[in-house]
């Protein structure tokens, strides 16, 4: 923010319809507040909230994608917060200019962190135009009725619930028997200049292995040609980097996944490039004369390696020149490169940095993937709370759920109980929008972050594996979870992250108990109907009921407290400990509870 006077400073941001929570960094060191702004605790910190299109505080509410849609059938769904304190509006409205009028109530669907959690859906003619709405009882809440949200193309079915075995190709095996200078024993400690060659045919060798443990299909880590272990900089989009095994690898790869029933996803990071990118290095050369100048964002008047003021980088890094992908050239090279990999025959792409790279560059991707084989899943990597932002019209069919993890980590370390977990969660998921489950890419993981079970122990991750696994939503499982890898070391920057970016130990090892859980939860997996399912809580025991394809009805009863609690009923799975009548701290168990009768199977 720059200081426009002695101790005054300002910035103006352009801002669409939204709430957005905020603070200042003071001498980068202090997070402050807002002290003319509302407080948001809910989700226990205390981050100012700026209301743009929208109600005023004490309700929460403005015209956004995560607040407010009109479906293809007229239906105006509202979601809003309203501070605990204060009674909610007891029905939404609607008024045209002819003396129509619709009304519908306006329901309490949950609380958590002093907010009450409110949902509203009117049903509105498909052919009504013009129209005003609000919230009955708040005066400042008239708006105007908006089109009905244009239709996309749906997800493929295969993808709703898949699991996916994400693969970080360095760190995995070996399968060529060619030399490269450059690797290390896979002895070596890990860094983020070791390479130990795991490559395409390596993970070929491995499929058996994949398919016994029961997963839908494998994300590999970028393909392109690259100088690092990664491969997130690449120095040529449109090649597969001979030291994988190159494109007849690729082939090869993708035609037996096939044929064992397993599909393949391909990792694309297509923000920024290595300072070694020959389109980068004609830049150095040539400087704006460069046909490559408008690729990348250029700040200064001369471009000088390694000098972040003359181009803009990657997280700081003056080896990652950014691409400015609102210009047309790169966005097109950078497309086509996607649709090499999808005239492959890959079943799906993970769109690295999603909230990094323009709206558009994702709406055209799509659309000419979609083009292509309209079969292909596109998984996309969010980091913070910007779901709406990238699904539907943007590009994503699911995307990822860091929040769920931090709340699912948070009741590992017993920093909250399951009440609260399931409150959380609840709040998390009123806050990403109204789109349905399998939109949600959960995870424990990632190659980016530290082990799940680096910070809570194996034991607990083995519950938390539960809870994910015989949930609806599609999951991400990082490579090695089910060998229990975890470097047990703290992290507190992104670079740190290569202590947990070990080498995949060697298969034919005997299979630890995660690795028979994992098996086993998949196994159950299969056979769940798809339609609703119930949670509840219980002090620190947290469980989860299903209904099996044959009607069976399957309980999850998770304890992560530290008491034994009592578990009624004919055990089929033990997590961790299957002792008794008596559930010991950090154990669980699937119980089946029996069949539903043939009445409530036809419901």
């Amino acid at each position: 923010m720059p200081e426009v006077s002695p101790g005054e400073y300002v910035v103006r941001l352009s801002l669409k319809p939204g709430l957005y929570r905020y603070k200042f960094l003071v001498d980068r060191r202090h997070w402050v507040r807002d002290p003319d702004a509302p407080v948001d605790f809910a989700e226990g910190s205390d981050n100012s909230v700026l209301i743009v299109g929208g109600t005023r505080a004490p309700l929460f509410f403005a015209e956004d994608r995560r607040h407010l849609v009109r479906t293809a059938d007229g239906t105006l769904r509202v979601a809003a917060e309203l501070d605990e304190a204060n009674a909610p509006p007891p029905r939404l409205w609607a008024r045209d200019d002819d003396g129509g009028e619709w009304t519908a109530p306006v329901h309490e669907v949950g609380r958590h962190g002093g907010r009450r959690l409110l949902r509203a859906e009117l049903a509105l003619p498909r052919s009504l135009k013009s129209a005003t709405w609000g919230f009955e009882g708040v005066p400042e809440s008239i708006f105007s009725l908006p089109a009905p949200q244009p239709a996309v193309a749906r997800r493929p079915g295969w993808a709703t619930s898949a699991v996916w075995y994400a693969i970080f190709l360095d760190r995995w095996h070996r399968g060529s028997n060619t030399k490269d200078a450059r690797l290390h024993p896979r002895t070596t400690p890990t860094s983020a200049t070791t390479f130990y060659g795991g490559d395409l045919d390596g993970v070929r060798a491995s499929l058996g292995h994949l398919k016994d443990l029961g997963v839908d299909g494998v994300v590999l880590s970028p393909l392109h040609r690259s100088e690092t272990p990664h491969r997130y900089d690449t120095v040529d989009f449109l090649s597969i980097d001979p030291r994988l095994g190159g494109r007849r690898a690729w082939k090869r790869l993708l035609d037996e996944a096939h044929q064992r029933g397993l599909r393949v996803a391909a990792d694309l990071s297509f923000t920024h490039v290595h300072e070694r990118h020959p389109f980068f290095q004609d830049v150095l050369k040539r400087q704006r004369r460069s046909k490559y100048a408008k690729w990348f964002k250029l700040t200064g008047e001369r471009t000088r390696a390694g000098d972040r003021t003359s181009y803009g980088c990657y997280a700081g890094r003056t080896e990652l020149p950014l691409l400015d992908l609102t210009h047309d050239p790169p966005r097109a090279h950078v497309i086509a490169a996607a649709l090499e990999l999808v005239n492959d025959g890959v079943d799906a792409l993970r769109l690295d940095a999603m909230t990094d790279a323009p709206g558009e560059l994702w709406r055209e991707l799509r659309a000419a993937v979609h083009q292509a084989n309209p079969d292909v899943a596109l998984l996309g990597e969010v980091v913070m709370d910007a779901q709406p932002l990238c699904l539907e019209d943007a590009g994503a069919d699911a995307v990822t759920d860091f929040q769920h993890r931090e709340a699912l980590k948070d009741l590992c370390l017993a920093r909250i109980d399951a009440a609260q977990f399931l409150s959380r969660s609840r709040l998390l998921e009123h806050r990403q929008g109204p789109f349905d489950s399998a939109s949600r890419l959960r995870l424990l993981d990632t190659h980016d972050t530290e082990r799940f079970a680096s910070m809570v122990g194996v034991a607990k991750t083995r519950l938390a594996l539960a809870w994910l696994l015989l949930r609806p939503e599609p999951v991400w499982l990082t490579y090695g979870t089910e060998r229990e890898l975890a470097a047990n070391v703290p992290l507190f920057r992104l670079d740190d992250a290569w202590p947990e970016r070990l080498p995949m130990p060697a298969l034919d090892e005997p299979a630890p108990a995660t690795h028979r859980l994992i098996k086993a939860l998949l196994a159950l997996r299969k056979g769940l109907r798809p339609e609703a399912f119930a949670t509840g809580a219980d002090g620190r025991v947290l469980w989860l009921e299903r209904t099996a394809r044959d009607g069976a009805r399957l309980r999850l009863v998770l304890n992560f407290g530290d008491e034994p609690v009592g578990c009624e009923g004919t055990s089929i799975l033990g997590i961790n400990d299957d002792s008794g009548r008596a559930l010991a701290p950090g154990t669980g168990r699937v119980v089946l509870q029996g069949k539903t009768s043939a009445a409530d199977r036809s419901r």
